[in-house]
């Protein structure tokens, strides 16, 4: 069975939940349990390209993409399947979404992501930073 989720980037203009609900995202259908998923998440995150352009969501919502279907190790679909993974213009809780990552920078001591990973009804599932 699919484990749905959305992982959007956000700069620092975006401040109400609603704002954030209402960037494009990433559209996972596969394997977004937090167990999984914030494995191949972080380690993206700890990229020197992704810390440098932690500020702009295109990129990074570009590179994600990239990263996720030429990583062999992550990547929970099939040459030929192309339904697994997309851009989506909004977070989309109707799709059956179970997990929604939204990745914000930060600047902290050796951190420079904060991710926080929601239930399909918005409730906070964790916080985590990288």
């Amino acid at each position: 069975m699919a484990t749905r989720g959305n992982i959007v980037f956000i700069t620092e203009d975006e401040e109400t939940m609603e704002e954030k609900l209402n960037k494009e995202c990433i559209y996972v259908h596969w394997d977004m349990y937090p167990e999984y998923a914030l494995t191949w998440i972080k380690d993206f995150l700890r990229l020197p390209g992704a810390i440098s352009r932690k500020y702009d969501d295109s990129y990074l919502t570009a590179w994600l993409i990239h990263y996720y279907l030429t990583n062999d190790e992550y990547r929970s679909l099939d040459d030929d399947d192309f339904t697994g993974i997309g851009v989506d213009s909004r977070v989309n809780r109707w799709a059956g979404v179970q997990y929604i990552y939204i990745i914000e920078p930060i600047d902290e001591e050796d951190k420079n992501f904060k991710i926080t990973v929601l239930n399909y009804d918005l409730a906070k599932y964790g916080e985590y930073t990288v």
